[in-house]
């Protein structure tokens, strides 16, 4: 089975550079989705997923991902629906646990489980129903109103987690899962467990569970040079799911784990470098998409072999392939290679 592949749109380039740069992939055929990241405070996913539905005709528009904590659940559906029906039905609702702003907002994520499938089960609600309805959860309520437009749709929603509750849930009631960071060894294994865990529980009605991988992706002739760009994402990663790596059997260097007690979560370069060039090496093998393209090909046709259907691509370009290179070299010498060996 040959995945598609998706890029992570990250929101910190200003507008006009980056709808320049996403007409040309709507032109293109070698991604199918543009994956918006809900990272706080960088310009806002909802503007910048309706400027995409306006300037592009082909690819699907995702979230990746919002969470039900930082804006109430019914106005996230709304919101989504508003872009499927300006895209013509492209839309995907991407959701997650979250972590972005929590802190400087001063939002508690609690049952991140409970919330998430009391989002699911809201939004498909408010989706369906023509009469106004009340919906009473442990997280969510929502008080006698309905939808003001008819979506034409029931638009899919991916539920993505590093988590095995959350890897659970997706494969019991979302229409895809999303994999975050893992893509190899033990940790891969584990979260794919847990997925099908959830599938066991799954009604039939839904349809088969799309299974997607979250990869960070580098690639540079100077495999090094990947492997250091990718160790930011990873160190994001680990950073925001400090609750669960000891549950997933994740073991972190003294030093690493010191940097991240000192400080709150950040995305401040200074802060993630520091804890980055402490990531160790293998969990660049399992957590990121990283070397030479050859190198890059093999891993990426080793996912396709473990079932998953869909690759959403978080670039970390390097000094020397800048990340306009780097979804060239994409597009025209690993996704092609990766088409042919899977």
């Amino acid at each position: 089975m040959t995945p598609t592949f998706g890029l992570a749109v990250d929101c910190d380039e200003p507008s006009e550079l980056l709808l320049a740069r996403v007409r040309e992939l709507d032109a293109g055929s070698a991604f199918t989705r543009l994956w918006v990241a809900d990272e706080r405070f960088r310009r806002d996913v909802w503007v910048t997923l309706g400027l995409l539905a306006a300037e592009t005709g082909r690819l699907e528009l995702a979230t990746c991902v919002t969470d039900p904590f930082i804006r109430h659940p019914a106005l996230t559906a709304t919101a989504i629906a508003t872009v499927d029906e300006a895209s013509g039905g492209r839309a995907i609702l991407g959701l997650g646990a979250g972590v972005s702003g929590f802190g400087a907002l001063g939002i508690d994520r609690t049952a991140p489980a409970t919330a998430l499938r009391e989002a699911i089960e809201l939004a498909r609600r408010l989706w369906a129903s023509s009469d106004a309805f009340t919906y009473e959860g442990r997280q969510t309520s929502f008080r006698d109103a309905r939808l003001g437009f008819a979506p034409t749709r029931r638009i899919p929603i991916m539920l993505a987690g590093r988590g095995p509750k959350i890897l659970e849930l997706a494969g019991e009631v979302a229409d895809g899962v999303m994999v975050a960071t893992f893509v190899g060894g033990p940790l891969l294994a584990h979260s794919l467990a847990r997925v099908e865990a959830g599938v066991a529980r799954r009604d039939p009605a839904l349809g088969r569970l799309e299974r997607i991988s979250w990869a960070y992706v580098s690639i540079d002739d100077d495999r090094e040079a990947a492997r250091r760009a990718a160790r930011r994402g990873i160190a994001v990663a680990l950073w925001g799911s400090r609750p669960i790596l000891d549950e997933l059997g994740v073991q972190l260097p003294a030093e690493l784990i010191r940097v991240m007690d000192e400080g709150a979560y950040s995305l401040d370069p200074e802060v993630i470098g520091r804890a980055a060039a402490l990531v160790p090496e293998t969990l660049v093998d399992e957590c990121s998409i990283s070397g030479t393209p050859d190198e890059c090909v093999r891993k990426l046709v080793d996912l396709a072999g473990q079932g998953f259907d869909h690759v959403a691509c978080w670039l970390f370009p390097t000094p020397s392939t800048p990340a306009g290179e780097m979804v060239s070299v994409l597009e025209t010498r690993v996704i092609p290679a990766v088409r042919v060996a899977a």
